[in-house]
């Protein structure tokens, strides 16, 4: 996803079954693991997304229809049904989805100016898990991808992913008292060195006796490159530091730093402070009399974050977002502006039933 779009849009679509943290007071996430039905996250987000919520939070709050726009263009609106379904979304592209459901089975068509492209079918258990998904595209009715998702005390603990019923890759997760402990990531597909077998990744998990993450650590490209994420919190069990490193491996240049949070009384962020070899950035806080978060501003020279999307930049920096909402509490703007200059403006315009 392009970066340009910030930190809502990283947010689009993703789902967690597995360890996750429920605190609505947090600003972003590095997604470690990018894989359906299972996604850990950490980094703490400041701000409730508004196209990546549950179901029911749609029909609670009774949401018809978002449209989002960037820079005052249009880039995608989504309409919900009653209970809270997506009903059909339309993007910038000329492309629409329209889903539709039968006992067990989700149905999205997409057409790419009124013309069928692609068809995706969910077949669902009788207490909601996704058990397959089948993607084929309309000119090649032929071929087909189908992912299949197996559970263990409601765990999912395979997810296999076949091309014309020819195993491509596998996923098996490991769980200890309901954490997941072990992701393993098979690609028989990508063609390896003759050292290399073909484990796409391996990640362990490591948990205090809070139930809380303290260290992942992560190997990946093959075994060639690893990741190491090491987890400090404090008494209320709130992220106060991160120590990572990354891409460590022949060949590849380490990125190493720390990320560290500060609260204020009522456990909420008021700062952020990531290092990283030389460069870094400083993030304060500010929020509003309801506890919405109202501004967040990043200065730095040199700046470096794996946090925010502002990878390098060479120059002294002020990135600031200001956040509005409706009276309903919803958020509807996030206006960005960097050294005095306005950079983007997203717009959630929120029609209710």
């Amino acid at each position: 996803m392009n970066k340009s779009v910030f930190l809502i849009c990283s947010l689009l679509f993703i789902h967690s079954f597995a360890q996750k943290y429920d605190d609505k007071d947090f600003l972003g996430y590095i997604n470690y693991i990018q894989i359906s039905s299972v996604n850990v996250r950490f980094n703490p987000l400041l701000f409730e997304g508004i196209l990546d919520r549950e179901q029911d939070w749609y029909a609670k709050n009774k949401i018809k229809k978002i449209t989002y726009l960037f820079n005052e263009k249009f880039s995608q609106s989504t309409s919900y049904a009653q209970d809270g379904s997506i009903a059909e979304s339309s993007f910038n592209s000329g492309s629409k989805n329209i889903i539709s459901k039968n006992k067990n089975e989700v149905r999205t068509v997409e057409y790419n100016n009124g013309k069928e492209n692609f068809v995706s079918v969910k077949k669902m258990s009788s207490d909601g898990k996704l058990l397959s998904m089948k993607n084929q595209y309309t000119s090649s009715k032929k071929d087909s991808t189908v992912t299949r998702f197996y559970y263990e005390n409601a765990k999912i603990v395979n997810k296999e992913q076949l091309f014309n019923n020819k195993l491509q890759r596998k996923s098996e997760f490991k769980y200890d008292k309901n954490l997941l402990t072990k992701l393993v990531g098979t690609d028989y597909v990508m063609q390896v060195q003759p050292n290399q077998t073909h484990e796409a990744e391996n990640v362990n998990y490591k948990y205090d006796d809070a139930g809380n993450c303290i260290l992942i650590e992560r190997s990946h490209y093959f075994g060639v490159l690893k990741n190491r994420h090491i987890f400090t919190y404090n008494n209320q069990n709130k992220l106060i530091k991160e120590v990572y490193t990354l891409d460590q491996g022949e060949g590849s240049k380490t990125n190493e730093g720390t990320i560290e949070y500060d609260y204020n009384a009522n456990n909420k962020i008021i700062k952020i402070i990531e290092k990283n070899q030389q460069k870094n950035s400083h993030t304060e806080v500010l929020y509003s009399k309801n506890d919405k978060v109202d501004t967040v501003t990043i200065t730095c020279e040199s700046c470096y974050s794996t946090y925010f999307p502002i990878n390098f930049y060479p120059g002294k920096m002020t990135n600031v977002y200001n956040f509005k909402y409706d009276d309903r509490g919803n958020l509807t703007e996030i206006i960005n502006t960097v050294n005095g200059e306005l950079k983007s403006r997203t717009q959630y315009l929120i029609e209710y039933y």
